[in-house]
């Protein structure tokens, strides 16, 4: 079974560097107070998010794409836009004038996270700190 979802781990990281989550199409949910975190993977509302002892929001493969900048304007007025490609169970994703390349074997939404981690650690797309 392919992955669709970004774990908790990766989505406390993109939190921790400012990135606006909480209009994530599904959210983790912890329902319970006592000592250890057991987390569900449940559908985004504020019926369940208001209902849990913890939540924490995530992204799938469609939130990731959306989130994904679809070009990048360079210092000099060049526009970079993106490509994402699968060949052979490979993924490629770049952007045209090589600002990034990523190349995986691992899944699509693996590809776009290692590429909007890239893309938020260069400054690519402008993250307010909350």
């Amino acid at each position: 079974m392919s992955k669709h979802y970004l774990s908790i781990e990766q989505m406390q990281t993109l939190i921790d560097k400012g990135l606006y989550c909480s209009n994530a199409s599904h959210v983790y949910v912890d329902f319970n107070d006592q000592g250890d975190h057991e987390y569900e993977l449940m559908v985004n509302s504020k019926e369940v998010t208001m209902g849990a002892y913890k939540s924490i929001p995530c992204f799938d493969l469609q939130d990731m794409i959306e989130i994904l900048p679809k070009k990048i304007e360079q210092i000099y007025g060049e526009v970079c836009n993106i490509n994402i490609d699968e060949k052979h169970r490979i993924y490629y994703i770049n952007f045209f004038d090589d600002i990034y390349r990523c190349e995986t074997e691992d899944t699509l939404i693996e590809a776009c996270y290692d590429a909007l981690i890239y893309i938020i650690d260069n400054n690519y797309i402008k993250i307010e700190k909350i």
